[in-house]
């Protein structure tokens, strides 16, 4: 990804990119992903204020790499 960065968002104005896998292995009895039922699979996106177009774009190149 080019446009996304790993980590959680906390209200800013970048996009951001985490697992769901990352947030669930953290205080299991206190995180409300996992009361939730959340798939470890899921990602969890936070968009910032880039381009749409340009996000979407680079997350599909992601995908086409992924699948190579």
């Amino acid at each position: 990804l080019k446009f996304f960065r790993i980590g959680v968002s906390w209200g800013g104005h970048e996009s951001l990119v985490v697992p769901a896998k990352a947030s669930l292995e953290q205080t299991p009895g206190l995180n409300s992903m996992a009361r939730f039922g959340v798939s470890p699979r899921t990602i969890r996106f936070n968009v910032g204020l880039e381009s749409v177009e340009d996000l979407w774009a680079d997350i599909a190149q992601a995908f086409d790499k992924a699948r190579k």
